[in-house]
């Protein structure tokens, strides 16, 4: 019995076989280039929703923001023409005036120990973070 040697092809077999691999190289580079085209298309979709979806939120808390302000000023009114009723008009506006500023003394003086606090806890959050790294 004769042992067949497998086709290695003909010299001209090889010209087609590396134009078949270079055709191949070809789809699959454009193939890809599509899906990247695609995936970068679909993330644009996915974040203009994202943006209008944030927009939309804004607009509802710009709006929140609004509405509190003006109940703010009617509960001001309201409690002004109580006043009003019991005090001339004068003495009704120093009053609430007083409690106002008293108010905002108290915010202040709280909100900036809050950030006096956060300060300090920074400044030693970086002063350990520094420590660590000079250990290592």
């Amino acid at each position: 019995m004769t042992e067949q040697q497998p086709d290695q092809g003909s010299p001209t077999d090889s010209g087609t076989a590396a134009g078949g691999l270079s055709d191949a190289a070809g789809r699959l580079s454009q193939d890809v280039a599509s899906l990247v085209r695609a995936e970068i298309d679909q993330t644009k979709a996915e974040l203009v929703a994202t943006v209008r979806r944030a927009g939309l939120g804004s607009a509802a808390v710009a709006g929140a923001g609004t509405c509190g302000v003006l109940t703010l000023v009617m509960t001001h009114q309201t409690v002004l023409r109580t006043l009003e009723r019991r005090w001339p008009a004068h003495r009704a506006a120093a009053a609430l005036t007083c409690v106002y500023a008293t108010c905002a003394a108290a915010l202040a003086w709280y909100g900036c120990d809050k950030l006096q606090q956060a300060r300090a806890a920074s400044r030693q959050a970086l002063e350990q973070m520094g420590r660590e790294t000079a250990d290592s």
